[in-house]
């Protein structure tokens, strides 16, 4: 469920040749007519993926699971700003309460196959 455009491993270019950091955006991010300038340290992409770096965003700072998590995906964060949706405090709490569960899940089972037991 996260997303891997908003860490940098995405970008989607539409058919007039505006660069986005995924194909559902609406934040453009440059153009192919930029050429490679869209890589370098102050551009709007460069930003967009720094910003998400664990210890960059404020809404995530202190969170258990930022660094894997990167605030989410980009278009839960251009919606909840534009529609000032809570959504995305919702989506928060449910991606720490599911990421908790499945490590309980998958170091239980590690723990009774350790012990010799079945999974």
């Amino acid at each position: 469920t996260f997303c891997k455009a908003v860490k940098g491993r995405n970008l989607s270019v539409n058919p007039e040749g505006r660069i986005f950091i995924c194909g559902h955006t609406t934040t453009p991010l440059g153009s192919l007519e930029d050429g490679e300038a869209i890589l370098e340290p102050e551009s709007p992409y460069v930003k967009l993926v720094e910003s998400r770096l664990p210890g960059n965003d404020p809404l995530c700072i202190g969170c258990e699971i930022e660094g894997v998590c990167a605030g989410q995906c980009q278009i839960t964060r251009e919606v909840a700003q534009a529609t000032g949706n809570a959504r995305d405090s919702f989506l928060c709490r449910f991606y720490r309460l599911a990421t908790r569960r499945l490590l309980e899940d998958k170091l239980g089972k590690e723990l009774t196959v350790e012990k010799g037991g079945d999974p």
